[in-house]
């Protein structure tokens, strides 16, 4: 399934590796949940001093996949929608 990606200029296609959808969308990564990204991101804000987001690509409930972005106390935005995983 060919998924939309932000233009290869914007300074959002730099907060992500498309290595990284290609792995998840052909199996050989796992997805990562809403949930897992919060406790991801968590771990990062304990460990790197001086960030303030963290950005992860997601599986949602209903089958999208989005890029988020999650802040220090846990709040997220979605940032992009790639369309439906299958």
């Amino acid at each position: 399934m060919a998924h939309s990606l932000p233009l290869s200029g914007s300074a959002l296609r730099e907060t992500f590796d498309v290595r990284d959808l290609v792995a998840m969308t052909t199996g050989e990564k796992p997805w990562m949940t809403i949930s897992d990204a919060r406790v991801a991101a968590r771990e990062t804000f304990a460990n790197v001093k001086g960030i303030i987001r963290v950005w992860s690509i997601v599986l949602r409930a209903d089958d999208e996949v989005q890029l988020v972005s999650i802040g220090p106390r846990g709040g997220v935005i979605v940032e992009w929608v790639f369309g439906p995983a299958r």
